[in-house]
C-alpha cells in the first residue's frame, strides 16, 4: 500500500499511528512481497502487530495459517473485517508479550515489523518461550540488528547478543530506507531472519539467559567478581573459571559464546547436583 492510500485508509477509518506503541507502517509493496517470500508453505505462522495489513494477506497466500496479533483495537477490528474475506487468517485482539507461546504444539515462523519501543521484550520472548520457533522474519532499526550480531570485545556486545548466538542463526536479508514507512522513523531498517537451532530446552534457554544477564550486570567488574556475585564465593568462582581456563582478570564483555556456554555448564552442573 503507497503512501497516498495509507493516508487515506486511516482518515476512512479514523485511526492515526499510536506513537507510544511505535507504529510505523511499511508503504512499499515490493519490499511486503520480498519479506513475505522469506516464508512460505508452512502450516503455522504468526505475524506479531499486522497493523493495516501490510504483510498478512500475502503471508495467507502463501501459507496454511496464520495468526495475526494486534495490540491496537482499531486497527484489530479493522483485520478482523478484511480477514472475513480469505479463510487461513485469524486475527487476535491482543499483547503479543502476554500471549502463551508456549502453549503451541505446532512448528512455527514468526513473522514482524517489530515496534521500535519493545523490540528486545518481544525477540526475548519469541526466543525464550517458544520450543516450536523454526524461523524468526523481523523488521527494526538497524542499529539494533548491529547490536544483536556484535561481536566478543564491542561496545554492544551483552547479554541479548549472546542469546541469539547461542540459539541459531540471524542474518541481515535485506536494509530498507526509512522512506518506505509512514510515519517515517528516524534511521533506516533493516530485515532480518532468525533461524532456531532446537538443541536447547526452554527451561535451559531460561536459565542460560538469566545466567548471562547476571555475567554482564557489572561490565566494568571483572568476571571473577561477577562470578562471585553468582556463586556467593569468591573461592568457588576463581576455581570455576580455572576449570574453563578463562583468566579472573577479563571482563564479560571479552568472552565468547564457547567460553560462556562452558561456564554456563559447569554452573549448571553443581546446581543440579544440590
Amino acid at each position: 500500500m503507497k503512501l497516498k492510500d495509507t493516508k487515506q485508509l486511516l482518515n476512512d477509518l479514523n485511526l492515526a499511528p499510536n506513537k507510544n506503541l511505535g507504529q510505523n507502517f511499511l508503504i512499499n509493496e515490493e519490499i511486503a512481497e520480498n519479506i513475505t517470500s522469506l516464508v512460505k508453505n508452512q502450516d503455522y505462522v504468526i505475524e506479531i502487530g499486522p497493523g493495516l495489513g501490510a504483510l498478512t494477506k500475502k503471508l495467507a497466500q502463501n501459507n496454511k495459517k496464520v495468526l495475526a496479533i494486534e495490540i491496537d483495537r482499531g486497527f484489530a477490528e479493522y483485520l478482523k473485517k478484511e480477514a472475513e474475506k480469505v479463510n487461513n487468517i485469524t486475527i487476535l485482539h491482543s499483547d503479543f508479550l502476554k500471549y502463551p507461546l508456549n502453549k503451541i504444539k505446532e512448528n512455527i515462523n514468526i513473522v514482524s515489523n517489530l515496534p521500535y519501543n519493545i523490540t528486545t521484550p518481544i525477540i526475548e520472548k519469541v526466543l525464550l518461550e517458544s520450543n516450536k520457533l523454526d524461523k524468526f522474519v523481523f523488521m527494526t532499526q538497524k542499529d539494533f540488528i548491529d547490536r544483536l550480531l556484535s561481536k566478543p570485545g564491542s561496545k554492544e556486545y551483552g547479554p541479548i547478543s549472546v542469546l541469539i548466538s547461542s540459539l541459531g542463526n540471524l542474518e541481515i536479508f535485506k536494509v530498507i530506507n526509512k522512506e518506505n514507512f509512514y510515519p517515517q522513523p528516524k534511521i533506516s531498517s533493516c530485515v532480518s531472519v532468525f533461524v532456531c537451532k532446537k538443541t536447547v530446552s526452554q527451561n535451559d534457554r531460561k536459565t542460560f539467559y538469566e545466567f548471562v544477564k547476571l555475567l554482564f550486570k557489572e561490565r566494568r567488574k571483572t568476571i571473577l567478581n561477577n562470578l562471585s556475585a553468582i556463586t556467593k564465593d569468591k573461592k568457588e568462582a576463581e576455581r570455576k573459571l580455572n576449570m574453563v581456563k578463562i583468566l579472573p582478570s577479563r571482563r564479560p564483555e571479552t568472552l565468547n559464546i564457547d567460553e560462556i556456554q562452558l561456564l554456563f555448564d559447569i554452573m549448571l552442573n553443581k546446581t543440579r547436583k544440590k
